[in-house]
């Protein structure tokens, strides 16, 4: 289970984040209802060795936790569990909410975190977290979703 202090911890990481690539975070949390992270960073027309120079390879958290990982797309998945493999989480892909959930069910009481997409096919993002809390309505889930916004 994800404690308190490793949720601020993480929070303070992706601000730091987030400020560092001239974006903001904007944090909504109402109790027993949940919290909303947005994150907005500027768009990057062109790689500039500048850009590329400025990532730090700095390891600031390490965590053992069991993460499901919920996305149909498969570059986002294998990313996403490189990332945070690399942060020392134990990391189960899965391509749709329905085979995610079906893990979940028989599994229930061994993730610590659900990481899903908003937008899949069959069942969506908000439909699995709904399932997934009626089981186990403790646990820690993160719907993210991602557009590009033609200005």
């Amino acid at each position: 289970m994800i404690h308190h202090s490793q949720i601020l911890k993480i929070r303070a990481l992706v601000q730091a984040i987030v400020e560092e690539h001239d974006g903001f975070l904007v944090v909504n949390s109402t109790a027993e209802k949940g919290t909303s992270f947005y994150v907005y960073f500027p768009i990057v027309k062109e790689e500039t060795q500048e850009n590329i120079s400025n990532i730090e390879k700095e390891r600031l958290l390490v965590g053992n936790e069991k993460i499901m990982f919920v996305d149909d797309e498969k570059p986002i998945r294998e990313n996403g569990k490189e990332f945070l493999e690399n942060f020392g989480y134990q990391v189960q892909t899965y391509s749709n909410g329905i085979e995610a959930f079906e893990t979940f069910k028989t599994h229930t009481g061994e993730f610590d975190l659900i990481i899903t997409d908003m937008t899949m096919p069959g069942l969506n993002g908000y439909e699995l977290a709904s399932k997934i809390l009626k089981l186990q309505p403790d646990i820690p889930i993160i719907l993210c979703t991602g557009f590009y916004m033609k200005t």
